[in-house]
């Protein structure tokens, strides 16, 4: 299914609605989705709406332990201009939206936000359609899903990433002095040593030397991770004169550092 081929949440969205907007006959459709950090129900797209008016008069929040049993199950409203229950009212008159259902996204048992189908004329959804739109439902609910857990492990990424530059970076400072005593003292510019604290100077040198191409390292790979180095392969233009015949030329990986 299209909705599936990206990990981009705007991406999936986008596509959702264009593929509704082409084979399904409502007048507009609507997403909105649980934000994992904070609970809270909040507008993510629609389709045939003023997107920034739509997402001005959303007021209602729902915190996800208030989820009850009930928002696992699709709710329709014949005239949601007049029904109570539709919070609304006002916008849905100005923009002639009469009819809808809201069926929930759920994925891995639970509601993740609501995919919402409104008419502009009163409209009772028959249970056909109600298990056809349930069905796509669930299958966006999946990629949204996907792409949720994409957008939290690109975000920890760099968290970790920025955390262990820093750390790398911090660490080399202390690393770089204590290099640099051993080697005044190796040197004997802080006086006289005998062979044994000798050896140990020059332990101490190798060891932090040791230390310090760890985090080079470190921060090379950090690097590699978040695309400051990239990477691609090219053909050695020139063979060396001993090289097998009849056997393929290797490929040769070629490292350079993005510009900052």
């Amino acid at each position: 299914m299209a909705i599936t081929s990206s990990l981009d949440l705007r991406a999936v969205l986008d596509v959702l609605l264009e593929k509704i907007d082409v084979f399904l006959p409502y007048a507009v459709v609507t997403v909105t989705l649980v934000n994992r950090r904070t609970g809270e129900l909040e507008p993510m797209a629609c389709r045939n709406l003023d997107e920034s008016e739509w997402k001005a008069v959303i007021a209602r929040r729902i915190r996800l332990d208030k989820i009850s049993e009930s928002d696992h199950a699709p709710v329709m409203i014949l005239n949601a201009q007049t029904d109570p229950r539709s919070q609304q009212s006002e916008f849905l008159r100005k923009n002639s939206l009469v009819s809808y259902l809201r069926v929930p996204l759920v994925a891995k048992n639970e509601v993740s936000g609501f995919l919402t189908f409104f008419t502009k004329e009163e409209h009772a959804f028959s249970a056909e359609e109600v298990k056809f739109l349930t069905t796509l439902a669930s299958q966006a609910a999946i990629a949204i899903h996907n792409s949720q857990l994409y957008e939290e492990m690109r975000r920890s990424n760099k968290i970790k990433d920025e955390f262990l530059n820093v750390m790398s970076h911090e660490l080399r400072t202390p690393i770089n002095v204590v290099m640099g005593y051993a080697q005044l003292l190796k040197d004997g510019a802080l006086g006289d040593t005998n062979s044994e604290q000798a050896t140990a100077i020059g332990t101490i040198a190798a060891r932090s030397k040791d230390l310090l191409d760890m985090i080079n390292s470190l921060l090379y790979a950090t690097s590699l991770e978040g695309n400051a180095i990239s990477v691609h392969p090219y053909l050695f233009s020139t063979l060396p004169s001993n090289y097998p015949k009849g056997l393929k030329p290797l490929w040769i990986v070629g490292i350079s550092r993005t510009p900052t």
